[in-house]
């Protein structure tokens, strides 16, 4: 059953003349039950965009993203040029810059060549007493860069962002874009400090996240997970970690009706050590909604991403498979080209959390990812900490 605001109530219901009375008597209880407030039934949960002349103040901005018109499009409809060399979406990364509470806010492309800076800014304009809103966003780095998107070149890339602003998710589950900001008004329940999952991770350097390639990092964050993960009963355990990644690591099950995937966001420790400082986790939240998009993208497009990025640390006599192989993946593939259904789960790795000692603050934003992942995209998010 559907409504508008305008006190239209339809069904996509079928049936019989009788069934169709029947359905309307149901209606009109509803309709005449003075105990109901319709406001309250349309507008407590609804998205409303407000027009605002700055950045919201007080606000901690966890990820930028892209525009979600370029989520429509395969990764090969963005060809970024930068110092001589060309990159699709699948090697760049929009991120937040320099991220504060107050102030303009800043964001930056990310590649294998280098980075760009650009800044958000928001103005308004009173003309014959009424108040226009705009926004607008420029380059603050020197670096040259041209942008192709779809059979549209962009000469100077702040057009392209001007036409196709990034969204800024920030740490309380809002989002700006433009110069609107969108609240969800909804109650948020911290995390619950019962769920987080415990390892111990005596040995590793918790200030190393990374395990790099060529010369593995043995002490590092996301090699201790490989050595957790690879013994598992996964066909692919996949480091997609650098420029354009959807998560540091990547698990695929290959099941008799579904194909189900893991992806774990990690995160090195503040100081090397176990705390309960919140900085520790903004960022990695705000990657982990992001990775919530390939849910809605399709499967073949999934497994593409990863083909195309081994394919190329394969030309560098690397690999980013740690368990499986090429022709595992294509053989992915060729199962997700006839639509078999991938169920997803996100994971955030903290070791610098105790699970025992997490602050209200950290299980709140650990609750808001939760929260928007399990709306989104129903999916649930899995937090790995310490003792």
């Amino acid at each position: 059953m559907g409504c508008s605001r305008k006190g239209r109530i339809w069904s996509y219901s079928r049936g019989t003349i009788n069934q169709f009375i029947e359905w309307c008597d149901k209606v009109s209880v509803k309709l005449f039950n003075p105990n109901i407030d319709p406001e309250d039934i349309i507008l407590k949960n609804s998205i409303k965009p407000k027009k605002v002349s700055k950045r919201p103040d007080g606000l901690y901005p966890i990820s930028a993203d892209w525009h979600s018109g370029i989520y429509k499009e395969t990764e090969n409809s963005i060809t970024l040029s930068l110092n001589n060399r060309q990159f699709d979406l699948s090697s760049i990364d929009i991120n937040v810059f320099e991220p504060t509470t107050e102030g303009n806010l800043r964001f930056s492309l990310e590649t294998e060549a280098g980075n760009i800076v650009f800044e958000h800014s928001i103005s308004t304009t009173e003309r014959n007493e009424v108040l226009y809103y705009d926004f607008a966003i420029r380059k603050i780095t020197n670096e040259h860069a041209t942008l192709k998107f779809g059979s549209k070149i962009y000469l100077n890339i702040e057009e392209f962002f001007n036409k196709f602003p990034p969204i800024f998710w920030f740490a309380d589950g809002s989002y700006l874009q433009g110069y609107e900001h969108i609240e969800f008004n909804e109650d948020v329940l911290l995390y619950p400090k019962e769920n987080i999952i415990n390892w111990n991770w005596d040995g590793v350097n918790l200030r190393h996240e990374s395990e790099n390639f060529g010369e593995i990092r043995t002490d590092s964050i996301q090699h201790f997970c490989f050595q957790k993960l690879i013994p598992e009963d996964f066909d692919i355990v996949y480091n997609d970690d650098n420029s354009g990644e959807i998560a540091d690591i990547i698990t695929i099950k290959n099941l008799a009706e579904s194909i189900d995937v893991e992806f774990y966001h990690l995160k090195y420790a503040r100081e090397g050590k176990v705390s309960n400082q919140i900085n520790n986790f903004y960022e990695v939240c705000g990657q982990a909604q992001k990775s919530l998009v390939w849910k809605y993208k399709e499967g073949k497009e999934f497994i593409d991403h990863l083909i195309k990025r081994e394919f190329k640390k394969q030309q560098e006599n690397q690999t980013r498979l740690k368990k499986g192989d090429l022709e595992d993946l294509e053989n992915l593939l060729d199962l997700a080209k006839r639509t078999k259904p991938i169920n997803y789960d996100i994971y955030i790795v903290q070791p610098g959390l105790s699970k025992e000692e997490a602050s209200d603050a950290i299980l709140n934003l650990l609750g808001v990812t939760a929260n928007h992942l399990k709306k989104e995209g129903n999916i649930n998010l899995k937090v790995i900490a310490s003792n």
